[in-house]
C-alpha cells in the first residue's frame, strides 16, 4: 500500500507538489486563526484579571456554540501545526527536484 502512494506523487511531480502547498496554505491558515484565539482569549482574560478571578479561560469557555476543535491553543498544537507547514514545504521542494530530473530523462 504504501508502495503505491509513494508511485502514485513520484510518478507525476506535480501532484506532490500540489500536496504541498494545499499543506502550507491549510497550515498557514490554522496558524492565523491560532494568533486571532490567543488575542481574543487573552483580551477577554484581562477583565477576569482585573476582578481576581482565577478563572482560565479557553476559546471553548469563550464560545461553546462555535467549533473550536480545531484552532491551536497549546504549544504542541502549535508545533504541529508548524509540522505540516514544514513538511508542505519539503513536499513542495522535492517535488521541485522531481521535475527537474524527469525533464533531464
Amino acid at each position: 500500500m504504501w508502495d503505491e502512494i509513494v508511485e502514485y506523487f513520484l510518478s507525476e511531480p506535480k501532484r506532490l507538489r500540489s500536496l504541498g502547498g494545499s499543506l502550507v496554505s491549510v497550515g498557514c491558515w490554522v496558524a492565523i486563526f491560532a494568533a486571532i484565539g490567543r488575542v481574543v482569549v487573552i483580551a477577554n482574560s484581562a477583565i477576569p484579571a482585573l476582578t481576581r478571578s482565577a478563572e482560565p479561560l479557553s476559546l471553548d469557555a469563550l464560545y461553546p456554540s462555535l467549533p473550536t476543535w480545531w484552532i491551536p491553543e497549546t504549544p504542541f498544537a502549535a508545533m504541529c501545526t508548524l509540522a505540516v507547514i514544514l513538511l508542505g514545504l519539503w513536499m513542495n521542494s522535492v517535488g521541485k527536484k522531481y521535475e527537474r530530473v524527469l525533464r533531464w530523462n
